[in-house]
């Protein structure tokens, strides 16, 4: 359980490596796929809400100004 606050925390450098090479050979899973889809999937909310934030702001921007 601490690896994985770790690694939720610092990334996988934050997480020595033989304590994921024992839970990856203990567990029998792959720790490393799991892990990238998330990130993927994060940086793709991430990259929405950015464009989101962005359209609300410049629809904002083009009320507010004077005409």
């Amino acid at each position: 359980m601490a690896g994985a606050v770790a690694g939720a925390l610092g990334g996988e450098s934050a997480v020595p490596a033989a304590w994921a090479k024992q839970v990856a050979e203990a567990s029998r899973l792959d720790l490393h796929a799991p892990a990238a889809e998330l990130a993927a999937v994060a940086r793709e909310v991430f990259a929405r809400d950015r464009s989101r934030r962005r359209a609300h702001e410049a629809a904002f921007d083009a009320m507010a100004s004077p005409r």
